[in-house]
């Protein structure tokens, strides 16, 4: 983008980059990490501003490692089915839709280490289940889900995660 945008009439020094989902992740990466951007030869300030949309942050993984401590990495696999709840019919004049959402995302995390160690009571794999809402209209789409534990498989006595409750806004351009 910043080698082309001048073409189009952009200014390369003043992108916004945006991203829903795992592409909200990546772009808030970008946004907060200026390693990916300089592997890219791309100047450090060269983003100025981030839209991102529910995505799965974990900012206290952009830096995993302090003071002897190293956070474990991280694996996500999240699948989704949508079905049309309203209107039941389609036909030219329908303002908005409404989807009922069933997503499972099942997410792994290796053990911590500290000073080399690896904590005994931190990782493992937790499978969620997470049905919702989403109301669609050509300029904008509003979610909600609740993401529910279905099956947990942590080490010793790492932390448990309980219901998340989970809410989302979009603009469409």
């Amino acid at each position: 983008v910043s080698k082309e945008i001048g073409r189009y009439g952009g200014d390369p020094n003043r992108i916004l980059i945006a991203g829903h989902s795992a592409g909200a992740y990546i772009a808030a990466m970008l946004a907060v990490n200026p390693e990916y951007l300089r592997a890219a030869n791309v100047p450090d300030g060269t983003i100025k501003a981030a839209l991102t949309f529910s995505g799965p942050y974990e900012f206290w993984n952009a830096n995993r490692k302090a003071n002897g401590f190293r956070a474990g990495d991280v694996a996500e696999l999240d699948s989704s089915l949508q079905y049309r709840l309203w209107p039941s019919s389609l036909g030219s004049g329908v303002p908005a839709f409404l989807y009922g959402v069933l997503e499972a995302n099942l997410i792994h995390s290796a053990k911590d280490n500290s000073g080399g160690i690896a904590d005994p009571n931190s990782g493992g794999t937790t499978l969620f289940i997470t049905p919702g809402l989403q109301y669609v209209t050509r300029k904008w789409i509003v979610e909600a889900g609740v993401q529910i534990p279905v099956v947990k498989n942590l080490n010793g006595t790492a932390l448990k995660n309980n219901y998340v409750f989970t809410t989302g806004f979009r603009i469409n351009f």
